[in-house]
C-alpha cells in the first residue's frame, strides 16, 4: 500500500524530471527559431519558410504522454514570445502563431499515435508512409490555414 507521502515525493521527482525536459525543449524552440529568422530573412524580416520549432515541440509530444503535453507547451510559449519579439511581430500575430504552432504539433503528435502507432515508427513501410503523410502533408496543410490569418491581424 502506497502511502500519500511516497506519492507525494514520486509526483515531485516526475515534476522535477517534467521540468529539466521542459527547459530543453524551451531552448530548442528558442534556437530553432532564432535559425529560421536567420535563414528566412533572407526575404521576410518576420516569416521564415521552415519553422523548426514546430518539430520540436512535436518531439516532445510525441515523445511523452498526452497527459503531459501541457507542461512542454507551455514552456515553448516564452521561447516563442521573445523570438517574435524580437523580430517585431504584434501581440496578435505572436498570440495566433503560437496557437498554430501549437496546433501543429498536438494534431501530429495525437495523429502519430492513433495511426502509427507506438514505436519504432519506422519499422515498415506502411509506418513510415504514415508518418509522412500525417506530418508532412496532411497536418501543415490543415494548420497552415490558422497560420495564414497571421499576416493579416498585423
Amino acid at each position: 500500500m502506497r502511502t500519500s507521502a511516497s506519492m507525494f515525493k514520486r509526483a515531485l521527482v516526475r515534476l522535477n524530471s517534467d521540468i529539466g525536459k521542459a527547459a530543453f525543449v524551451a531552448i530548442g524552440y528558442f534556437v530553432g527559431a532564432e535559425i529560421a529568422f536567420f535563414v528566412g530573412t533572407l526575404s521576410d524580416k518576420i516569416f521564415a519558410p521552415l519553422w523548426p520549432p514546430n518539430t520540436v515541440l512535436f518531439c516532445a509530444l510525441v515523445l511523452t504522454s498526452p497527459k503531459r503535453w501541457w507542461i512542454y507547451i507551455l514552456a515553448a510559449f516564452p521561447a516563442h514570445i521573445v523570438v517574435e519579439l524580437g523580430v517585431g511581430m504584434g501581440v496578435l500575430q505572436l498570440l495566433v502563431a503560437f496557437i498554430t504552432n501549437a496546433l501543429f504539433a498536438v494534431v501530429s503528435a495525437a495523429a502519430m499515435r492513433r495511426f502509427v502507432g507506438e514505436r519504432p515508427w519506422f519499422r515498415d513501410v506502411r509506418k513510415t508512409w504514415l508518418f509522412v503523410l500525417i506530418t508532412a502533408l496532411v497536418v501543415p496543410a490543415v494548420v497552415a490555414l490558422g497560420g495564414a490569418f497571421v499576416p493579416i491581424l498585423g
